[in-house]
């Protein structure tokens, strides 16, 4: 798990949070599946930029759950309001988050599949954005890292008007 500065802060003071969100943060096949894949170079730049601006209360975190089995992958899709992933097989896990829980999935620019469908089919609302993005190969992995200015445009201005505005279910 990796959790911005301003939520740790917000946890340590003895505060509530009122919604989370899930960035999902697992390893990205390419399409020959060739060598060990592609990882989200810059998830935590990702986490940090998206709780600049959304409210103190609101718990972000960024979670690897391609180390998890998956009851603890399951459970931690279930435990989110808004959950947000690269699109790829791991992202099956929205199909176990809440009826109120948002789902967005991230495709690189070169990558037009989404999974949109398979969500909206289990009843949630889904969002899908393509993302600028550039790889650098370190070691035998290939990173892959999204335009942070894009990521604040298409996820900040979902989570302010759907996950801010809307009521958690009691």
């Amino acid at each position: 798990y990796y959790y911005p500065k301003s939520v740790i802060d917000h946890y340590k003071s003895g505060k509530s949070f009122r919604k989370i969100v899930t960035i999902q943060w697992r390893r990205i096949w390419p399409k020959d599946r060739q060598g060990q894949g592609r990882l989200m170079g810059n998830g935590p730049e990702m986490t940090d930029k998206l709780a600049s601006v959304l409210p103190k209360d609101i718990l972000i975190r960024l979670v690897d759950t391609a180390d998890l089995n998956t009851f603890e992958q399951i459970a931690i899709a279930k435990d989110s309001d808004y959950f947000i992933g690269v699109h790829g097989a791991g992202l099956f896990l929205m199909i176990f988050t809440p009826s109120h829980c948002i789902n967005h999935e991230i495709l690189p620019r070169s990558n037009m599949n989404g999974l949109r469908l398979m969500s909206t089919m289990s009843g949630h609302k889904t969002y899908s954005n393509i993302l600028g993005s550039n790889s650098k190969s370190i070691g035998k992995n290939n990173y892959i890292y999204f335009d942070l200015n894009e990521f604040a445009k298409c996820l900040i201005i979902t989570a302010m008007s759907i996950i801010i505005l809307t009521p958690h279910p009691v």
